[in-house]
């Protein structure tokens, strides 16, 4: 049993349609299971307790997140052929932050994390501010929006955007670009979209690289610049040596901040809204008293709706967990929404409780060396986004067009769309 749900686990298949549009019921059976869940048919152990998953993603050498990428393999030769001709117009992927271990992992992250600090990004709000009033403005007085398309797609797009120093004309590009470039990670594209989706990587490929040449003469105050220009500690090189970026590490690393800067926080925005609906003291709480209420709307959302379910990691040697055996070369998936909703962790794990003690707990971002560099943007996003719809606009209320469908995925989770009625104060 998990809550008043019966879940056969023999039968359980992250990739089941059903299973992803309400996952929770599943990780509460995981849970209840033991500390680990060995999953027969994907040959993958799962963790979905709080303790677990801090034990797990802390050991980055017996849990590396190397190879950890949630690729779905294809039979289809042919189609596979088309898209590596594709790709191989561009430049091969390398990996920086997110799928590779210390020392080089903590190499990388120490050239975007003056960048992207919390003291860095907050000198980011006012124009955070201005493109979220600008983005609710243009609501009507009353009347029906497509929140997503309205608010919560284009306000993390125009701020990456922003933050990333891109031109004028591809910010029409980057949601595009950003989807291309995480398309098949836990879902199962069509043909089509994966032929569609490697074109659109190696056009953003060869934006940045464009953009990578001009930095390397004409350097300006951004990212892109520092990262062109920075002398990189290289592990692999003699003590005291230091070497300059390769394009398709300035790239891969650019490439994370673009995702990881509007893709997670777009859904983290939408199911934020749909809570603070079905919860609608909160609502009257933001309007009352905004600085006292928002930080906790914003950790609480990020809590419940974990936009990043789980990554995977590889075990690098034989290793026990609770007296379970685990072979060197198996590949655990580590479900931080699990986690999060942990009731040894937090009270009332099911419930939207902004005001309780322990918000910032979660795991939304991830935990340790692989903390999420764009935490601190998200936030702030967060932060801005609803302390100006409080102000702003009246409680909205769900339109009939919603089908409260989530996009097919096991790793990333968020609405298809969000039907809102609006009415402006």
């Amino acid at each position: 049993m998990a809550g008043d749900v019966q879940i056969d686990l023999a039968n359980y298949d992250p990739m089941d349609y059903e299973v992803q549009q309400c996952p929770f019921p599943h990780y509460a059976a995981l849970r209840e299971h033991g500390p680990l869940f060995y999953h027969e048919q994907t040959k993958t152990f799962i963790a979905s307790r709080m303790d677990i998953v801090n034990l797990i993603v802390r050991d980055t050498e017996t849990f590396s997140s190397e190879r950890s990428n949630a690729k779905v393999p294809t039979d289809d030769v042919e189609t596979q052929n088309k898209i590596d001709a594709i790709l191989a117009e561009g430049w091969p992927r390398a990996e920086t932050m997110l799928t590779v271990d210390p020392p080089h992992q903590t190499r990388y992250r120490k050239l975007v994390s003056r960048t992207f600090s919390a003291r860095k990004i907050g000198g980011f709000e006012e124009k955070v501010r201005e493109i979220a009033i600008e983005l609710i403005e243009k609501f009507p007085t009353k009347g029906s929006i497509n929140f997503d398309e309205a608010f919560a797609t284009p306000l993390p797009v125009k701020v990456i955007h922003y933050a990333l120093n891109m031109s004028p004309e591809v910010e029409s590009k980057v949601k595009w670009w950003s989807d291309a470039n995480n398309y098949d990670l836990g879902a199962n594209p069509s043909t089509e979209m994966r032929i569609e989706k490697a074109e659109s990587i190696v056009d953003c490929q060869k934006y940045w690289f464009s953009e990578y040449e001009d930095r390397l003469t004409n350097p300006q105050e951004d990212i892109l610049s520092d990262l062109t220009h920075a002398d990189f500690d290289d592990p692999d090189l003699p003590e005291g040596q230091t070497r300059k970026l390769h394009f398709p590490e300035v790239y891969g690393i650019i490439r994370q901040l673009m995702v990881a800067g509007n893709e997670t926080t777009t859904k983290f925005l939408n199911e934020t809204m749909r809570l603070l609906i079905e919860n609608p003291k909160w609502w009257k709480r933001l309007e009352n008293d905004p600085d006292g209420i928002v930080h906790g709307i914003v950790e609480e959302g990020l809590r419940a709706s974990s936009p990043t379910q789980g990554l995977f990691r590889t075990v690098t040697q034989e290793t026990q967990i609770e007296g379970i055996d685990i072979p060197a070369g198996s590949r655990i998936w580590v479900v931080f929404a699990a986690a999060n909703r942990d009731g040894q962790e937090f009270s009332c794990p099911e419930d939207f409780l902004p005001d309780r003690e322990n918000v910032s707990k979660h795991l939304a971002f991830g935990k340790g060396h692989h903390f999420c560099i764009g935490a601190p943007l998200s936030r702030l996003e967060g932060k801005v986004a609803f302390e100006e719809l409080g102000k702003r606009i009246n409680l909205p209320n769900f339109s009939a067009k919603n089908t409260f469908e989530y996009e097919p995925s096991y790793v990333l989770r968020g609405l298809a769309a969000l039907h809102l009625d609006v009415e402006k104060k």
